[in-house]
């Protein structure tokens, strides 16, 4: 089973510890599906750089949890267009916005692939993989959407509207 969670980071809070956003999420990081928690702080929330974290487990096995956090609106941008090329190319990668981590798809064969993170691999069910991708992505720029009331995310709901044909 594929998890996939998209989070914000709560407005000034710090990461100091890597090691402690994974043990305390809760204290660092908001639910982007958390409407009410998500509403109290959205007029501190600087839209020019949308801190947070994209966490997925495959089977319990974490592929990108709290430690990966980065510009999370910019992220699932560049996981879209990851998506894209990957289903052109069969291969594709890219880095995170502000940090140095390196995400790739390659693909196995016609239904399986694996997901890298810098130097750690997942192999996974390809379809339903990506279409759980898809479906995380449009839940965080839909909910980002009604929170901000902003059309900035159209393009991006596009390209996964898209994706799916």
């Amino acid at each position: 089973m594929i998890e996939i969670k998209s989070y914000l980071l709560k407005p000034y809070v710090k990461i100091t510890d890597l090691t402690a956003v994974n043990k305390k999420p809760n204290d660092y990081f908001i639910s982007i599906q958390n409407s009410k928690e998500i509403k109290e702080i959205k007029n501190t929330i600087d839209l020019n750089y949308v801190s947070g974290a994209i966490c997925i487990n495959y089977y319990e096995d974490p592929i990108l949890d709290f430690t990966h956090w980065d510009l999370v609106d910019q992220l699932w941008s560049y996981i879209i267009d990851l998506v894209e090329k990957f289903e052109s190319f069969g291969n594709a990668e890219t880095y995170f916005p502000d940090q140095p981590i390196r995400l790739e798809l390659k693909r196995i064969n016609t239904n399986l692939m694996v997901v890298c993170v810098d130097e750690s691999k997942h192999t996974v069910e390809s379809s339903v993989f990506l279409e759980k991708l898809l479906d995380s992505a449009e839940i965080f720029f839909t909910s980002m959407h009604q929170y901000f009331n902003i059309n900035t995310y159209s393009a991006q709901l596009q390209k996964i509207e898209l994706l799916r044909k």
